[in-house]
């Protein structure tokens, strides 16, 4: 999904005539929907849920960005059954060399055999959380271990979708951008091809229930998308939300100015649910 970085320029001397262009330009937008399966559905389970399901997330799909992000094994199936329709088909991570010795991973050539065009990489749920200076040098080497994974992944032609974000300790004492900003860095310095999607994940919303509010989650995205905006590419940085997303909220958070879509946890299991997040 790319979005080119011409500006768009309204002129209106009314401001409610503002109102309503931003209003309309709002629901006029088309959202990018990840869904990340975890590991909530076997390798039996997934197949059946896709077949069980295919008709009405392909009508789910149809005017919307979808990716489908389950585990490793369906992967090739899945590739199969979602062929000929509105679908696209993600990974969930990657090793950070297409070869070499990276027990239980997997390498991105493997990842575009399967048709897989897009991959989540650092995941909170797979990142380092420092709680001591100790860990401090090893958050770093695993910021340039994303940012290896993301140069094989567009090697490979395949969008990377980058989760960043803070815990709730990073948030309390006020180094949100601080933090997002040590994690962006050595992706800004890559020489990026494809423009990578942006997730903004705050560790302390994830399956929690809590949701940061809407300026909190706008100021961050500004702040993501303009440490791009140096990057040489005709692509605007994409930047998802993710973090306790239920249909409940998700209204709420589409009222988000900067918002390019989500990144779905396990809301993405239920077809119902994801139909009403989407729609």
């Amino acid at each position: 999904m790319k979005v080119n970085k011409k500006p768009v320029l309204y002129i209106s001397k009314s401001s409610t005539r503002l109102q309503i262009i931003k209003k309309e330009r709002c629901m006029s937008k088309k959202f990018l929907y990840v869904a990340n399966w975890k590991t909530y559905f076997s390798y039996t389970q997934s197949l059946a849920w896709l077949k069980k399901n295919k008709q009405q997330l392909d009508s789910i799909g149809q005017n919307n960005e979808l990716i489908i992000c389950p585990s490793f094994i369906p992967l090739q199936k899945l590739s199969l059954a979602l062929n000929k329709t509105n679908i696209k088909l993600g990974a969930q991570d990657c090793a950070p060399e297409l070869t070499g010795a990276y027990t239980g991973q997997v390498s991105a050539q493997s990842l575009k055999d399967v048709c897989c065009s897009y991959c989540i990489i650092g995941h909170s749920e797979q990142r380092i959380h420092p709680t001591t200076h100790s860990l401090d040098s090893m958050v770093v080497h695993e910021n340039e271990i994303i940012a290896q994974k993301a140069q094989t992944l567009i090697s490979q032609n395949i969008s990377p979708i980058i989760c960043v974000g803070e815990c709730k300790l990073e948030r309390e004492q006020k180094k949100t951008q601080q933090v997002i900003k040590a994690q962006l860095e050595p992706i800004v310095a890559l020489d990026l091809k494809i423009m990578p999607i942006i997730a903004y994940e705050p560790i302390w919303a994830i399956g929690t229930g809590q949701t940061p509010t809407n300026e909190q989650i706008s100021k961050a995205i500004d702040f993501i998308k303009k440490s791009f905006q140096s990057v040489n590419t005709q692509e605007e940085v994409l930047v998802l939300y993710g973090g306790s997303i239920t249909s409940e909220n998700s209204n709420i958070l589409k009222k988000i100015e900067n918002l390019d879509g989500f990144l779905i946890g396990k809301a993405s299991t239920d077809i119902q649910e994801l139909e009403k997040i989407v729609l």
